[in-house]
């Protein structure tokens, strides 16, 4: 891949986009980085590094009923944004069309061939797809599956990825390096767990008063006039904010707990994730998740104990205090190791967390209740309708797991499909090399 326009859209991380970018242009490409979040926009002026839009200004000469996109696009791209906030739909759908026409005049004005974006759901991300629709080939990226390393797929990520038309007798053909993945596994259970994404911790070249400011501006009713997919408006979730921080740094212990011998693991996952919004049909918040499982537990495993654990995220933000009142019989957990947890659970039940994934190295069983790319049993149970979850438990409990199948497939992702890499710009030499290597495999 060289002599081609590309064009970068978004990152949590000033890092990654700039590493990327850089890479890239080393090996005769032109980037074109988007960055539209105030706080990477400043930390990007601070290194001097040239992103898009040059100022947000440029964005006003667009008129949204000029916009060529359809309802039913527009609907697509302000699905995720919508389901956090819906008192805000009128101003997604015209930011929608504004933003979706500054796509199409730039990717025309600068010839733009390769379009990269974080993610496959989001404002930002659904109009930069909608934009490419004449000679722009696109991927998508985002965290992978394993700690360090990252999706790159031209299909989507995660449940969209191009995995879901793979079937269980793909899998049994894929050869094993037995070596190389006993080293695996075994790296991976020793490894002390890290969360796969640290927006608050990526300060940047950016001060703590700085921060402060930028938290406050961004909440602020100013900043959402022009950009309402931004955080909610309130003095609550300004401090909450930096409620977050103060105790993520300082007051957040860990639990000093005993994991009972029988228990099944129901690991937490963040409000506003995609996987909970978009990718999980019945159930849209924890509540509604947590109320589904200890109902189907309690008939179909009444012997288990359940154990229940916080999202890294959340902590000092999200209080569980209402649901810890009504299942007091419940472990709940806040900071433990999870790579113990996975180690002594009979199985796991998740909505779409990569921890069920992690499970699979221990040879877990995993049932996942959202969209997932595997749907295949001896893999884990993906469970299409939620009345029956007590049937899948049963199931899961009692019959033996295929540890040579869920070898194959965990060597598959981790080996051939994932890359390394993460956020930080780590590994950036191969993100770039499968980089060049997906955009080689599309046809438009």
């Amino acid at each position: 891949m060289r002599n081609m326009n590309v064009a970068i859209i978004e990152s949590p991380s000033i890092h990654f986009i700039k590493r990327i970018s850089d890479e890239l242009n080393k090996r005769d490409n032109t980037t074109f980085p988007f960055i539209f979040d105030l706080k990477v926009r400043k930390w990007a002026e601070k290194l001097g590094f040239k992103h898009y839009p040059i100022r947000m200004d440029d964005l006003k000469k667009f008129n949204p009923d000029e916009c060529s996109i359809n309802s039913e696009q527009i609907n697509d791209i302000i699905k995720f944004n919508y389901s956090k906030n819906k008192k805000l739909e009128l101003s997604f759908i015209n930011r929608a069309k504004i933003l979706t026409q500054y796509f199409e005049e730039f990717y025309d004005k600068y010839k733009i061939d390769l379009v990269i974006i974080l993610c496959d759901s989001g404002l930002v991300q659904g109009c930069a797809k909608y934009a490419a629709k004449r000679n722009q080939k696109i991927l998508y990226w985002e965290n992978g599956f394993f700690q360090g390393t990252l999706q790159i797929d031209s299909s989507g990520v995660s449940c969209n990825n191009s995995l879901q038309t793979k079937t269980k007798k793909f899998y049994e053909k894929v050869k094993i390096n037995k070596p190389k993945f006993e080293m695996f596994c075994k790296e991976y259970k020793k490894t002390k767990s890290t969360n796969l994404s640290k927006p608050l911790e990526d300060l940047g070249p950016t001060g703590l008063f700085e921060k402060i400011f930028y938290e406050i501006y961004t909440r602020s009713f100013f900043y959402r006039q022009t950009n309402p997919e931004s955080a909610q408006s309130n003095i609550f979730s300004i401090l909450s904010s930096f409620y977050r921080l103060i105790h993520r740094k300082f007051l957040w212990k860990t639990d000093r707990i005993r994991l009972p011998d029988k228990f099944i693991f129901i690991p937490l996952q963040a409000r506003h994730d995609t996987q909970v919004l978009v990718n999980s049909s019945g159930i849209d918040n924890m509540e509604n998740l947590i109320s589904l499982c200890y109902d189907a537990i309690k008939t179909a495993a009444p012997d288990y104990k359940i154990v229940v654990k916080e999202h890294p995220q959340e902590v000092g933000s999200v209080s569980y205090r209402d649901l810890k009142k009504k299942y007091q019989d419940i472990i709940w957990i806040r900071k433990f190791d999870i790579k113990k947890i996975l180690d002594k659970t009979s199985l796991i039940i998740t909505i779409n967390s990569t921890v069920g994934m992690e499970a699979l190295i221990y040879h877990k069983a995993v049932i996942v209740l959202g969209d997932h790319f595997c749907n295949i049993d001896e893999i884990m149970y993906n469970v299409q309708e939620l009345d029956k979850l007590k049937d899948y438990i049963r199931k899961a409990l009692i019959t033996p797991v295929n540890k040579n199948l869920i070898d194959k497939f965990v060597y598959y992702l981790r080996f051939n499909y994932l890359v390394e890499g993460n956020w930080k710009g780590e590994g950036i030499e191969k993100v770039v090399d499968r980089i060049e290597t997906e955009s080689l495999k599309i046809s438009i």
